[in-house]
């Protein structure tokens, strides 16, 4: 089965350095794919014509993965595409590379273990995906936080709310020396409401796209 998205597909550009763009499908061609090119560009970024990129976007099986090269960047009218020509088959990964999207609100992580009167350790939500999310903490919450160390994350996205088990996957300063301490929670498998999680994701996804747009 031919993995392709649709035109007006919406998607998520990866560089090879792991960040993401949101795009759009704008045309579909024999081997060829035109997408926009993202709104959310530093101003000194080296993507053009010769980079290999990961396109992803959600499907009913999990999330579509085809890899593709930059060939050409144009304008039509107000609209900045990128040509890139599709470099090897498509896959649909169950658990990698979920698309990100960012979000905000609280969220608990109760430390599982053998105290019959767990620790909960308040964090912050920056980022979320089917398969993780990724939060803020104090310093001394930091502490407490081991790597691989089981937590149930409570949070709520959307409307929902959402209490799913997993491990702690990095500890990390922010990318500023003010800036607060950064865990990445790997959701464990099976994930309860991952049809619902998937779903308010794609919604968000398409959201802060449209906003971009304006």
């Amino acid at each position: 089965m031919e993995v392709v998205p649709v035109v007006n597909e919406l998607i998520v550009l990866r560089d090879h350095d792991d960040r993401d763009y949101q795009s759009r499908v704008e045309d579909l061609r024999p081997g060829v794919m035109i997408v926009a090119q993202p709104l959310d560009l530093a101003v000194d970024h080296t993507l053009g014509p010769g980079s290999d990129l990961l396109a992803l976007w959600s499907c009913p099986r999990g999330i579509a993965v085809l890899p593709v090269r930059i060939i050409a960047t144009y304008t039509e009218g107000a609209l900045r595409l990128w040509s890139t020509t599709i470099t090897g088959p498509g896959w649909v990964e169950q658990r990698r590379r979920f698309v990100r999207v960012p979000a905000s609100g609280a969220v608990r992580l109760r430390l599982v273990g053998d105290d019959p009167e767990p620790e909960t350790v308040p964090a912050k939500l920056i980022e979320i995906s089917e398969g993780a999310l990724r939060c803020t903490v104090s310093d001394a919450a930091f502490e407490s936080l081991a790597e691989a160390g089981p937590v149930q994350a409570g949070f709520r996205f959307g409307d929902v709310d959402f209490s799913i088990p997993g491990h702690i996957n990095i500890r990390r300063p922010g990318a500023h020396t003010d800036d607060p301490m950064q865990v990445v929670v790997e959701f464990d498998e099976p994930i309860r409401d991952a049809d619902t999680l998937r779903k308010l994701i794609f919604a968000q996804q398409q959201r802060t796209y449209r906003l971009r747009l304006r």
